[in-house]
């Protein structure tokens, strides 16, 4: 069956067992909700729809629940529940008869430099005796706050966080206060305007405008809204739906300041293959997540940003989009072999100066590469694993000896440092740049891996991190240069210096004698945190917070390094659609 909601139609499919096949049974679910790009009104350069659904049969007994936000690509695809009882459950049904019920509900419309927020509160009562059982002379306190994202402002979409602040009064009323919580230095300033409406009581409120410079926004309380003055909220009580409609009207990027390293492997000469390969179909062990990380980051949906920053990078310094080729290989999205894939980007050179390889994503102990491979018109994938090894020999296959191209490896990966030892051991003709040693582990915040971040300007180094986060996690990336040394990276010269005089201004370092930076640059590796197995890796499920910064005030860095002020965890959640009303809809189905 097809129905409304709001703006979009979606449909209720039923898959039965034969249709579904024995080698994967949870996917197509038995029940599926599709989105019906061709009906309704989808707005222009939808980035992400957001939607909460409850499956329910009563002749069953199942009740499942899913919230998913994804692009309108992968709704048109469809989502279940992806629950193997209810799967039996509908295999095993033998009657004629069998019902199934949907409630459905949109949360969050992503559009550019526009996101519609849906936030259901289901007792509004309870907010507030809830504000009142806590003394507060200037209601500040917050007990309620949703993410959600903009995007198309800053190669990746820049979160915000919004927190709602009872009135001190009896009336109900109540403010909502905006910060951005995963945004680095590029957002200098920023003006926003939001339109703020109650569903049931029928309250529209007059749109404001809220501008601020970087400071502004990323304070404890944000920036804050002019209260509502809707009389039914003294006395409301159950279920109150707000609909937020939140457009960036301007905003003032600064230019990113990339590390010395990053002219290494960028330049309009070279050529580019960006690999990544994350997501509960993928094997291996993923990298796993930083202290104060955000509740529900994924690693799928760092190495996605890892390749937008990589991209934006390549593109700001004059690469053409035509020498950068980019594939996914999560299970979901259809392409090539890898080894067919990474065979003709060695063969086919043409007249580069350098191939770069660069990959992100899960891999083996050993460092070999995990990725899940779906043929072109097929259903069912398969997992590939691409050792360090084979990529040599495949180069040497590939390019005659007499026409050799050099070949730049940046893997971001637990285990990567084995790429740097293969290519010592196979003479490899050009360098391999990697995120962490051959036994170590690599970390990642949701927005983007520690190591990636740091390459392309736009967060901390990953020596910065380990030292701030020693207790938990260790870092140290390797390479192996164009004369077949391979080992541990030695810290930039200019963070050395930079450590060295942070410490004296804190009177945590003794002068070392004569500026001596060898002397640094051992006491700033000093204090090395217990050694981490990718064993305890794979199962770390640690968070950590927004974007890191990079060329903001060293204040506002440490308060994220250390964990605290405005900058310190969260990220993404829910949103909505266009039409006030009609954000929700039930139906029944037999």
């Amino acid at each position: 069956p097809e129905f409304q909601v709001g703006d979009y139609y979606f449909q209720l499919q039923l898959h039965p067992r034969d249709h579904r096949g024995s080698q994967r049974p949870d996917r197509p679910d038995a029940v599926y909700l599709t989105l019906l790009a061709e009906l309704g009104s989808i707005p222009a350069r939808l980035f992400a729809l957001k939607v909460r659904a409850t499956f329910r049969s009563e002749i069953l007994g199942l009740s499942r629940v899913i919230e998913v936000k994804d692009s309108p690509v992968r709704w048109r695809g469809g989502f279940g529940p992806r629950d193997e009882k209810a799967n039996s459950a509908v295999d095993a049904h033998e009657a004629d008869e069998l019902d199934w019920h949907v409630d459905v509900e949109i949360l969050e419309e992503e559009t550019p430099r526009r996101t519609v927020l849906r936030w259901p509160l289901d007792a509004f009562e309870n907010v507030r005796a809830g504000h009142a059982s806590v003394p507060c002379r200037a209601g500040f306190h917050a007990f309620h706050w949703r993410h959600f994202e903009i995007a198309n402002l800053a190669p990746t979409p820049i979160g915000f966080r919004v927190d709602l602040h009872p009135s001190i009064d009896a009336t109900g009323n109540f403010y909502v206060s905006f910060r951005m919580d995963k945004a680095g230095p590029e957002v200098e300033e920023l003006s926003l305007r939001f339109e703020l409406s109650l569903e049931e009581p029928g309250y529209i409120a007059h749109s404001e405008l809220l501008s601020g410079g970087h400071r502004e926004w990323l304070r404890p309380l944000g920036v804050a809204s002019h209260p509502t003055a809707c009389e039914a909220l003294r006395t409301w009580e159950g279920r109150l739906t707000l609909r937020l409609q939140v457009t960036v009207e301007s905003f003032v990027l600064m230019p990113p300041k990339p590390p010395s390293v990053w002219s290494d492997f960028v330049s309009p000469s070279f050529r580019y293959l960006l690999l990544s390969a994350a997501g509960e179909e993928v094997g291996g062990i993923p990298e796993p997540m930083m202290p104060l990380q955000v509740p529900g980051a994924t690693f799928a949906a760092a190495c996605a940003s890892n390749l937008t920053m990589m991209r934006c990078l390549l593109v700001e310094h004059g690469v053409p989009l035509s020498s950068i080729r980019e594939a996914s290989y999560d299970g979901e999205s259809e392409d090539v072999h890898p080894r067919d894939l990474i065979e003709d980007f060695l063969r086919e050179s043409g007249s580069a100066s350098k191939l770069v390889l660069y990959y992100a994503g899960h891999a083996t102990v050993d460092g070999a590469w995990c990725l899940r491979w779906r043929p072109h018109g097929q259903r069912y994938s398969a997992e590939v694993v691409v050792p360090p090894q084979d990529v040599m020999a495949w180069k040497k296959s590939q390019q005659p000896i007499n026409k050799r191209v050099p070949l730049e490896v940046i893997a971001d990966s637990v285990g990567a440092g084995s790429w740097c030892l293969a290519a010592k051991h196979e003479l490899l003709q050009g360098r391999v740049f990697a995120a962490c040693a051959p036994d170590g582990c690599a970390w990642t915040a949701g927005h983007g891996s520690a190591f990636t971040t740091w390459i392309v300007g736009r967060g901390p180094s990953p020596w910065e991190l380990t030292r701030v986060h020693a207790s938990v996690m260790q870092q140290e990336p390797w390479e192996c240069s164009h004369v077949g040394a391979a080992g541990p990276m030695k810290p930039p010269r200019a963070e050395v210096e930079a450590d060295v005089a942070r410490q004296k201004a804190t009177g945590k370092l003794a002068d070392v004698a004569g500026g001596d930076l060898a002397a640094a640059a051992r006491l700033f590796k000093a204090a090395p945190s217990p050694a981490l197995s990718l064993a305890s890796t794979a199962a770390a499920t640690s968070t950590w917070g927004s974007r890191p910064p990079s060329s903001v005030t060293q204040m506002a860095r440490t308060s994220l390094l250390e964990g605290k002020g405005p900058l310190a965890g969260t990220w993404p959640p829910p949103v909505s659609p266009t039409s006030l009303a009609g954000g929700r809809a039930t139906l029944g189905a037999s």
